[in-house]
């Protein structure tokens, strides 16, 4: 056995031990393990797999709170991605990112990248994940108190969820344009006659 097919099965071992601890939530011990596995993966240019690794190392920052080192395990990820010219996994890093930046309430930025990740996912025709960024960019919306974007926006995804017949989502959605729909009707009323 070579010693790159030695150190891809000790980078195999560590991963899937690294992925079990972050599933049981102790991502100390899953960081540490995902740190050992970049290291081989690095050494043997595996791409894929540091994207991949990468990726799991900022949903660990961002459930730990660590907002900066999650944009950057996620930019990391987005390069290995676009190395490879993997749509998807461009689109899905791009989303990450509009997820970190509307967590730290960098609401312009966050609209910015799932904008940019909804061209992604036109690109490979996934409703689904077109649906998910459309939603996405309504919730930005509505955190930002433009109401009538947000149930334009909402209004797309609920007709692509229908489409899908995702109709938990789809329920969720309408809720939400329900709501969205009181509030306005709360500020008109609420104006000076």
């Amino acid at each position: 056995m070579s010693i790159n097919e030695t150190g891809d099965h000790l980078a195999s071992a560590l991963s899937q031990k690294a992925y079990d601890h972050l599933i049981n939530k102790e991502y100390e011990k899953a960081l540490s393990l995902y740190d050992e596995c970049l290291e081989i993966f690095k050494s043997c240019e595996d791409c894929r797999r540091l994207a991949m690794t990468y990726n799991n190392m900022g949903l660990i920052h961002v459930q730990t709170g660590n907002f900066g080192l999650a944009m950057k395990c996620f930019e990391h990820a987005f390069s290995h991605y676009r190395a490879l010219k993997d749509i998807d996994g461009q689109a899905n890093q791009l989303q990450n990112m509009g997820s970190v930046c509307r967590d730290i309430k960098d609401h312009d930025k966050a609209v910015e990248m799932y904008l940019k990740a909804l061209t992604f996912f036109e690109e490979t025709k996934d409703e689904f994940q077109i649906a998910n960024q459309y939603s996405n960019i309504a919730y930005i919306h509505a955190m930002t108190h433009e109401f009538q974007d947000a149930i334009t926006w909402y209004t797309l995804s609920l007709n692509l969820y229908e489409s899908l017949n995702d109709l938990e989502r789809a329920g969720q959605i309408r809720k939400n344009i329900n709501t969205l729909g009181t509030a306005i009707k709360a500020a008109k009323d609420n104006e000076p006659s």
